[in-house]
């Protein structure tokens, strides 16, 4: 399975509840004043190239500049909860030439006698459903756009507070259409196609303690015959205050197995340092 397909019909999942939101509430209403803390990821490796990014809903898009393989510097946007993400672009052109003809005859977006700077279409991510988060982590690849558009962007949004993915835990998102199984200590779980529910640390420090532990980490599939294929095997790092977010996604070959990105974050040392909108 491609990876763009595994994220649509992923999304699609997640426009219908997930274990992890269903107790919580659609929010609904205008745009939160405060804003929606934003953190950007290409899942597949390969950022878009010759275009800026942008998130629409806001009294001017709001760029955002997603890292690969690595989370993204984050960006406050003011966001409309349950509605869709929507995502523009605006190509990268020498100085003094005209950027409308970048894309030609690409619709454009934006533009106006007042607003010259003309933005393109580029995809949308649901909202993540029952979630009121106001940290949202976004997973995003690329897929050939129509003639005369750069690539177009799929992806989900999770949310990403630390309420629902808290410290000292590890998170999956299983893009392959089977369920794996995961070793964290020595404790194993069974991780079921889509979002998985936050995972403890085997151990982990601290704050203030010398050295870092690390606990045996792994990650299998279950093969048709019955046995099981480890394609992951590694140490946990337990540093205090972080947590752990993979991301399975499946091989081009279906033959091989699937790959893993590997996010770590820090919770902020101070909770003044976050606006408390969006702690």
């Amino acid at each position: 399975m491609r990876l763009t397909s595994a994220i649509l019909l992923f999304s699609i999942a997640l426009s219908f509840g997930s274990k992890a939101g269903a107790a919580e509430q659609q929010p609904k209403g205008k745009p939160n004043e405060d804003g929606v803390l934003v953190t950007a990821v290409w899942m597949d490796g390969t950022a878009a190239q010759g275009a800026d990014l942008f998130i629409s809903q806001t009294p001017e898009p709001a760029k955002i500049v997603p890292a690969v393989n690595r989370r993204s510097i984050s960006v406050i946007v003011k966001l409309s909860p349950g509605g869709p993400i929507v995502l523009v672009s605006r190509p990268k052109v020498a100085p003094g030439k005209d950027v409308g003809s970048a894309l030609s005859p690409a619709t454009k977006l934006g533009a106006t006698s007042t607003s010259p700077i003309q933005y393109y279409p580029a995809g949308q991510v649901s909202w993540p459903k029952g979630t009121n988060s106001r940290r949202i982590l976004l997973l995003l690849a690329t897929a050939p756009g129509p003639v005369g558009f750069g690539p177009q962007i799929r992806g989900i949004a999770l949310p990403d507070d630390f309420e629902s993915f808290p410290v000292h835990t590890i998170r999956v998102v299983n893009f392959t259409p089977q369920p794996l199984f995961m070793r964290v200590g020595e404790k194993v779980e069974n991780l079921p196609t889509g979002l998985s529910l936050p995972v403890a640390y085997a151990r982990f420090a601290q704050t203030g303690d010398k050295g870092v532990p690390n606990f045996p980490l792994a990650l299998a599939r279950v093969l048709k015959e019955g046995s099981s294929d480890v394609f992951l095997s590694t140490n946990g790092e337990g540093r205090a205050g972080t947590r752990i977010q993979l991301v399975v996604m499946p091989s081009a070959d279906p033959a091989k197995p699937p790959t893993v990105m590997r996010l770590q974050d820090s919770a902020p040392i101070s909770p003044s340092a976050v606006p408390k909108s969006v702690r």
